[in-house]
């Protein structure tokens, strides 16, 4: 399956990225992964002497809000690109966001939202 997956945050970055917007949502720091767990192959955040704090670290999240747009952009992906994503993204869930992406680029468009735990972090923080 091949679609586009809409970046807000660092997949704005990318390379071959197409400028979008995302109707009814906004951006928020609505996610947060618990640094003090250490999970083979992610990331952590260290300190310049290489300790590693116990605290939740925020990340950037979509809320749905009618009277807001985000802007961001578009990533071409294929299935491999989306496994990738996928397991980049694993404070996320993959979501369809087609009917609300401007322009509309034809097929489906994805985006990441924040997952239950991610979200209970930040408001716990």
């Amino acid at each position: 399956m091949s679609g586009h997956v809409f970046g807000y945050a660092s997949l704005v970055a990318a390379p071959a990225v197409a400028r979008a917007t995302l109707r009814g949502h906004r951006r928020v720091w609505g996610v947060a992964m618990d640094n003090a767990v250490a999970v083979p192959g992610y990331k952590v955040y260290a300190l310049p002497d290489g300790s590693r704090p116990a605290v939740a670290v925020a990340f950037l999240d979509l809320e749905a809000d009618a009277a807001f747009a985000v802007d961001g952009a578009l990533l071409a992906v294929d299935d491999a690109g989306l496994a990738a994503l996928d397991a980049r993204e694993r404070q996320y869930e993959r979501v369809d966001v087609t009917a609300l992406v401007d322009p509309a680029p034809g097929g489906p468009v994805w985006s990441y939202a924040g997952r239950a735990p991610g979200r209970a972090r930040v408001a716990a923080g």
